[in-house]
């Protein structure tokens, strides 16, 4: 059968034919190289999701572990809760770092202790030590206080080996030396941070009473 006409032009069927042809060669290509650009853009979401994730996993382990509430006192001005601020800072902590009257400001630092539990071969109860900073702000008739850079300095009494260090809000412990695996070392992170949780409970709930109660005159 022939191809070509009188002048070497092609015939409608042949030339229906190589248009058919380049089409899906189009296609082909066109498929190719979507799909290229589909693995393109599906290793560029991955890549973009584990950044995050790393980044939101970094902030975390950079982040500190803190405490804070806003309380009001109705009807109590400013410097009187300033002073029973500074009262039950001085009772409660071991020094006093800002006195700022005019600006309603004071910090301090503290020590507390609270319950710690490994399980490892068994359950072992144990008790932690603390250090925190304290800062308590203070308007008329409303205060606020922050605690935070809480850091775990003994256990059992003693800074050796199985003290955790600063506490961050990331489950994972990221401390090196303690000889345990990372899912119980992550355990034993997260029985500190409950430790002193119940702590901070009972400090904070001794500030709010005397929050609430008259100061003595400083004569």
């Amino acid at each position: 059968m022939a191809t070509f006409g009188a002048k070497g032009i092609l015939s409608p069927l042949a030339a229906s034919r190589k248009t058919l042809v380049s089409i899906l060669d189009g296609i082909q290509n066109y498929n190719h190289n979507m799909k290229n650009f589909l693995l393109y853009m599906l290793a560029m979401i991955v890549s973009v999701k584990s950044f995050s994730q790393s980044n939101a996993l970094s902030a975390q382990n950079d982040t500190l572990l803190a405490y804070n509430e806003t309380v009001r006192v109705d009807g109590v001005l400013k410097n009187e809760l300033f002073i029973r601020a500074r009262d039950w800072l001085s009772n409660n902590c071991k020094n006093l770092k800002i006195q700022d009257k005019e600006l309603g400001e004071l910090s301090g630092s503290g020590t507390a202790t609270g319950k710690l539990t490994i399980h490892f071969l068994g359950e072992h109860t144990g008790l932690a030590t603390f250090d925190f900073t304290i800062n308590i702000f203070v308007k008329d008739g409303i205060y606020k206080y922050i605690i935070t850079n809480i850091e775990n300095t003994k256990v059992n009494g003693t800074a050796a080996n199985g003290v955790l260090g600063m506490l961050y809000i990331s489950k994972h412990c990221t401390v090196q030396g303690i000889p345990l695996s990372q899912k119980k070392l992550d355990e034993a992170y997260q029985s500190v941070k409950d430790g002193f949780d119940k702590t901070e409970k009972e400090l904070v709930g001794f500030l709010k009473s005397s929050m609430q109660n008259k100061s003595t005159p400083d004569f």
